[in-house]
């Protein structure tokens, strides 16, 4: 990969040995140059990703048709899901299975509008969903207006209930 001079009107372009030789006495920022540009590398390929290994800095790179990748730290997964590799069952299977693992113990609705999950992990029961912007109430699913916490409204005194 090569670095465009960022002078203004130079269009110089500079190798990893001349950017290496300019910073020399900065071991540090050399290294540094040399993580963003494998960021770089990582984020323009739509043959590698990041490894989603906690605390790994490693990526994947799919080289064959097969979908089995393995970071440079041994991390194994599946391309195209990023779970834990598995060889003869369906990705949407394995991604549904880990959800339904995940949302065991959580308080977690759907969008009675989209569908899409909704965790509650404190507050009111006043819902906005990021998915549509839909207002409503966890307490009962329906549509949130203004007073309908209110004496008036449909869920009155619930709206830090359970």
């Amino acid at each position: 990969m090569q670095i465009n001079c960022m002078m203004k009107g130079c269009e110089e372009i500079l190798e990893d040995d001349v950017i290496q030789k300019l910073v020399s006495n900065n071991k540090v920022l050399y290294e540094k140059y040399l993580k963003f540009k494998k960021n770089k590398q990582v984020l323009t390929n739509k043959n590698m990703k990041f490894c989603p290994e906690v605390n790994c800095t490693g990526y994947l790179e799919k080289t064959t048709q097969e979908n089995f990748i393995q970071c440079e730290n041994g991390h194994q997964y599946c391309f195209n899901c990023l779970k834990n590799w598995h060889e003869k069952r369906n990705c949407d299977d394995v991604v549904d299975e880990d959800f339904e693992k995940w949302k065991k113990g959580k308080y977690i609705k759907q969008c009675p509008m989209c569908k899409f999950w909704t965790e509650k992990n404190e507050g009111c029961n006043h819902m906005t969903c990021k998915a549509c912007n839909y207002n409503w109430c966890w307490y009962c699913s329906g549509l949130y207006t203004s007073n309908h916490y209110t004496r008036w409204g449909n869920c009155y005194g619930l709206q830090f209930g359970k």
